[in-house]
């Protein structure tokens, strides 16, 4: 049984010129990879117009492609998409879907693929006459090319229900159709747990294998790019076992839309590819290292950059496939629309560093920037908590801070500044490189990139200025305007939770209140402080036993009736959070000492582990003098990251009008960061691993 490895030109956006498909169909067979599928999303007669007929000019363009696949004994695959407004029952239609494949085929194409992917599968009023679902008509009409062609090398098909999160495997009777009624020798594409997984196991796989009666091929998402043009994934292929090499028919990497963006991914596919391969046999058992092949592969990209080639790649246009057979070598087109000229001189350091060749880690750096669409690379990622650090620790220049810690933050902002201008001339350096292809394809996200290093490094610098001791304020009073990123689609953008940081959004089905809190709440807000904790039965069982949760975080403020801010979050009639709320920390501190405390040793005292057997830290009088105000917040932690949070805390700041902080002990490092996204800095102390929380208002 043949494993199909290659590469899918499958993705929405200009699609690749011919003389990017013809080099890949060379690369491949340097790679020992066997396939290449043509599907660009956005080429008219792929899908939207599926039915047109191509006329001679393009015919001949698609010639070239498979005499070059076949030149290169790579599997050229034809892919069509009809799924948007076929008629399964129209003779018509059917009869074009014939034609169309009839003419590639006679240009020496023997390999067909159907696409059912990315529509609505409701069947019209016709097609529901005659068959009971869209599977059986999907699967009847892929049967057709059995009838039609006798000589084919392969065949693929592409569900509507291609991935995890697109069909309940147990209860999809879609996926069970496609298995019983699609011919068995046609191969079905899979892309994972989702659209884009960060990992795909063998597991996932078992049922899945049973259900279509055959092991899927992957139509592998990792690092496709076509959802967000401003990212572009450098990293190695990764999150993929080597043992899906035989629980699986194939796997196709549909890939970022700039094709010389995909050196590391092809690179590390096949390598993955190769090591898999050996380690089916009894001869061999190594193993795959995302971290150590991306080294490799820089290693052989670096001579790649250093060759002499002018132009673009990759399409600007197109209104016809016959487009895509122009070459795009204009010295003006070395550098897309997007970012800056590499003649300008924002991209000119001051003492000519860039003019050094770009080595293998400088490119590894650059890939650590761009890595995978789930994570940074390692590089980026100590950059990134580099600066947060710097953000979080920075002098408050109001509490005298000692010279320790003076001397230490002005030691790592200096760091982190040389650091910057050492990022920039990496980044200066691809620019410039001989190899103006990779560099126009890169150059709007290494512009990007540049820019944000530069703004961090300004930031940092302002953090601990003369300026900011003066004004206090974390923003300049009269700020440049790149500090106002993004426009108004930023702002657009930062009104909704990320999927980067795993948020959680709410139905907007569900009905959201947010009141001032009354005593009767606190039997469910005793449930909520314990929910995640314990089931709830276990709760309802012995109630006094599970009220410490309560107890330890939320209680002295409850049992404070002088809290002049406090309310709770309900959505559909449940209380999902509570915000307790005082405007004088120092009247509330005391109660909690001479009251809360006493009462609370009393109430624990036969349990060996009382809760209260040590006191709470004291927050110092400075940040008492800064931040008066004291807050007691619980939130279900589904909900944290999403805007009814902010919402809840800006009940609390129109009441007190004032800066505020809480303590939190024990705080994971999630939570701070959650509490971080909603406006706080953070000050951690020594006692019982204490964390103070600061918001300034």
């Amino acid at each position: 049984m043949v494993f199909y490895s290659g590469v899918i030109e499958g993705f929405y956006g200009s699609p690749w010129s011919n003389e990017a498909r013809k080099h890949l169909m060379e690369w491949l067979k340097s790679l020992n990879m066997n396939t290449y599928m043509y599907a660009p999303k956005d080429s008219s007669k792929h899908r939207k117009n599926w039915r047109e007929p191509y006329g001679q000019a393009e015919l001949d363009s698609l010639k070239t492609l498979i005499q070059a696949a076949k030149t290169n004994s790579i599997n050229f695959v034809y892919a069509i998409s009809p799924g948007l407004d076929v008629v399964f029952t129209s003779d018509t239609d059917v009869q074009s879907l014939k034609q169309k494949l009839e003419q590639v085929y006679k240009l020496g194409c023997r390999s067909f693929a159907i696409l059912f992917d990315d529509i609505e599968p409701e069947l019209c009023l016709v097609d529901k006459m005659e068959f009971a679902s869209s599977a059986e008509a999907q699967a009847f009409l892929t049967n057709k090319v059995f009838e039609w062609f006798s000589d084919l090398q392969l065949i693929l098909f592409c569900p509507t229900e291609y991935c995890t999160t697109r069909a309940d495997m147990k209860e999809s009777e879609y996926l069970k159709t496609i298995g019983s009624k699609l011919h068995k020798e046609v191969q079905i594409f899979w892309t994972g747990p989702k659209v884009v997984p960060q990992e795909i196991n063998s597991e996932s796989l078992e049922y899945l294998t049973k259900l279509l009666q055959r092991k899927p091929v992957i139509w592998d998402n990792i690092h496709a790019n076509d959802y967000d043009e401003r990212r572009v994934f450098l990293g190695p292929y990764k999150g993929r076992p080597l043992d899906l090499y035989q629980n699986t028919n194939g796997i196709l990497t549909n890939p970022n839309c700039e094709f010389e963006a995909n050196f590391v991914a092809f690179e590390s596919l096949a390598l993955w590819y190769k090591q898999a391969e050996m380690n089916s046999t009894k001869e061999c058992h190594g193993d795959y290292i995302p971290e150590d092949i991306l080294e490799v592969v820089c290693d052989k990209w670096i001579k790649r950059l250093h060759e002499q080639i002018q132009g673009g790649i990759t399409e600007k246009k197109h209104t016809t496939d016959f487009d895509l057979q122009k070459d795009y070598n204009k010295t003006d087109d070395i550098v897309g629309s997007k970012g800056t000229s590499k003649e300008s001189p924002n991209n000119k350091s001051k003492d000519g560093d860039e003019e050094k060749p770009i080595c293998s880690m400088d490119l590894q750096i650059i890939c650590h920037f761009f890595y995978l669409p789930y994570e940074n690379g390692a590089i980026a990622e100590a950059f990134v908590k580099g600066f947060e650090w710097l953000k979080d620790n920075m002098i408050q220049f109001d509490e005298q801070p000692s010279d320790e810690e003076v001397e230490e933050w002005k030691t790592k902002s200096t760091n982190f500044q040389k650091r910057c201008e050492e990022l920039c001339k990496v980044f200066d350096r691809i620019s410039n490189i001989p190899n103006q292809r990779v560099a126009g394809e890169l150059e709007q996200y290494i512009s990007a990139a540049r820019d944000a290093i530069n703004m961090l490094k300004s930031y940092v610098k302002y953090l601990g200025s003369k300026e900011r001791e003066e004004t206090g304020s974390l923003i300049p009073p009269d700020p440049e305007a790149w500090f106002f990123r993004g426009g108004v689609i930023g702002q657009m953008e930062r009104l909704v939770p990320t999927c980067n940081d795993f948020k959680s959004t709410i139905s907007t089905n569900q009905i959201q209140v947010i009141r001032p809190y009354t005593k009767d709440d606190l039997e469910e807000i005793y449930k909520l402080c314990n929910k995640n904790l314990l089931p709830v039965e276990d709760y309802l069982a012995d109630k006094e036993k599970h009220q410490d949760a309560f107890d330890r975080s939320l209680g002295a403020f409850a049992d404070f009736e002088q809290c002049t801010a406090s309310f709770v979050l309900e959505i559909d009639d449940e209380i999902c959070g509570v915000i307790f709320g005082h405007s004088e920390a120092k009247t509330f501190y005391t109660h909690q000492s001479k009251h809360w405390l006493p009462k609370m040793m009393s109430k624990y005292s036969k349990r060996e582990d009382n809760p209260f057997s040590k006191h709470p830290c004291k927050v110092d009088e400075k940040t008492l003098e800064r931040y008066p105000g004291v807050v007691c917040i619980k939130i279900d932690f589904v909900l944290m990251g999403t805007p009814i949070v902010n919402k809840l805390l800006n009940c609390v700041l129109n009441v007190l009008k004032m800066n505020i902080h809480f303590v939190m002990e024990n705080i994971s490092r999630k939570e701070k960061e959650q509490f971080k996204e909603l406006g706080f800095t953070t000050k951690d102390i020594k006692h019982k691993n204490s964390t103070i929380f600061l918001y300034q208002r």
